[in-house]
């Protein structure tokens, strides 16, 4: 986003990006290519293994800036180590047992899309809160039909290429979906949902005409054939750059009456196809649920700014969620997995380029039942959503990075929540400086946008699926 999820800034986004969703991601990056270093958790060690105090120590940064003492006597003493981001024991993850009791919805973010830590903790995390707290739902920042639609396929590269966005289709995001499949046949299967209104995976959008024919034709096979024509047009022709946009701007006002007709019919037959599936009651749910992302997709790609694309974006995504935790999947708890910028509880008052995202939104309606989780880094390099790798910028005196790199540990979890201010600890209560991609600065009290910091000292780049 420009001035707001930006990642380096010399490689201006072609017009054509501008106007796609797409935007809401990224808008300029300054790229510098690489090979992928070895990761620092290799796979191929012992998924059992914790990491001993010693090995969780970092080298230390010779460019690193001063730093209050203070505040570094703080988190040295004040910090939760994190002794993998693979191991399948999760003796260190104990703790947050207690941190989540009584909540929902854990949010975990992400300052960048690109960095193998970070989802590979991500992955390790999500198994522990399925695993060991009961968190049934996954939800992706990526399209609420093609990740609903993944738990259909039977194979991990199957899932994962016909549901998230591509930047996440990674080596280190696979695991999860080995995990997923895996729990199928179990009696507490982990389901995979998304939140977007865009669509994130063109092989599996092209599923979607066919599944709202499927179902309308239960009660008028006329209409049916007419939306699958509809939809199939649509589908196909935004996943073309030359007509994509030009489809939706020359055609917006039959677009949004026919999709608006598409989400009347749901909502006036859902007592109907409730009945009809009630074997699969989350079908006619996500159905309807699916064609109200379309009609607020079309309205994102006729927002005259940037600020009005970003609220309508996640407006939509957070009326996702609301109809995930209240009438597809009422009974469960979900992880949310997005970037920080959507999670954040308050972005409003972060700076520069201050707007309301999906995190503000979700912590009004649920405070009491949300538990957010920011994700950060120290150095190294990451890759942007296009896989073009960079070098993670250095940190300046009183931030989040300068502070938390104190603690000189690999990866550790700091808590916010529950901190009372002292001396030590006053930077958490102040606006300061937190990295987005590791690279552009912003300002914000933290303990007002997060529950909890998982910081990385040193990221790489994934290793991405061909």
């Amino acid at each position: 986003m420009v001035n707001s999820r930006t990642i380096p800034q010399q490689v201006t986004m072609t017009k054509r990006l501008k106007a796609c969703a797409a935007i809401l991601f990224f808008v300029t990056f300054c790229l510098s290519s690489c090979e992928n270093p070895i990761q620092p958790d290799d796979p191929n060690q012992d998924l059992n293994r914790l990491l001993s105090d010693s090995e969780l120590i970092t080298p230390a940064d010779p460019n690193a800036p001063s730093e209050n003492q203070v505040w570094i006597d703080w988190i040295k003493e004040n910090h939760f180590s994190i002794r993998s981001l693979i191991s399948n024991d999760y003796s260190d993850l104990q703790m947050l047992k207690t941190l989540l009791q009584g909540r929902r919805i854990v949010q975990l973010g992400e300052s960048g899309h690109g960095v193998s830590e970070f989802s590979q903790g991500k992955v390790r995390l999500v198994k522990f809160l399925h695993s060991e707290l009961a968190f049934d739902i996954i939800a992706f920042e990526s399209s609420i039909f093609e990740c609903f639609y993944a738990n259909r396929l039977i194979t991990p590269n199957e899932a994962i290429s016909h549901s998230i966005f591509d930047f996440w289709n990674t080596s280190e995001v696979l695991p999860l979906f080995e995990y997923i499949i895996a729990t199928k046949g179990t009696n507490r299967p982990l389901i995979l949902a998304g939140l977007d209104l865009q669509i994130s995976s063109h092989q599996g959008a092209r599923n979607r005409p066919q599944f709202f024919k499927e179902i309308i034709e239960e009660i008028n096979a006329d209409y049916a054939r007419r939306i699958f024509i509809l939809d199939s047009t649509f589908v196909r022709e935004w996943q073309s750059p030359a007509t994509g946009y030009d489809l939706i701007y020359n055609n917006s006002a039959l677009l949004a009456a026919a999709y608006d007709s598409l989400t009347a019919f749901f909502e006036s037959n859902q007592n109907y196809f409730s009945e009809l599936y009630v074997q699969d009651p989350y079908i006619p749910l996500i159905a309807l649920q699916s064609a109200r992302s379309i009609q607020a997709f079309i309205q994102l790609n006729l927002a005259s700014t940037l600020d009005k694309r970003i609220r309508i974006r996640d407006r939509a995504m957070a009326d996702n969620l609301n109809s995930l935790l209240t009438e597809i999947y009422p009974d469960k708890k979900i992880i949310i997995w997005a970037h920080n910028f959507h999670v954040r509880h308050n972005n409003a008052v972060v700076t520069p380029n201050s707007v309301e995202t999906m995190g503000t939104w979700i912590a009004e309606r649920y405070g009491s039942e949300l538990y957010t989780i920011g994700l950060y880094m120290y150095r190294g390099q990451a890759a942007d959503p296009f896989r073009q790798t960079y070098d993670i910028s250095g940190a300046k005196s009183g931030s989040l990075e300068s502070i938390a790199y104190r603690a000189r540990k690999k990866y550790h979890l700091i808590e916010l929540s529950r901190q009372l201010r002292t001396g030590g600890n006053s930077w958490i209560f102040e606006p300061i400086i937190a990295k987005e991609w590791g690279v552009n600065e912003k300002r914000m009290v933290l303990k007002d946008q997060y529950d909890a910091i998982l910081f990385v000292d040193t990221v790489t780049p994934p290793s991405y699926i061909p």
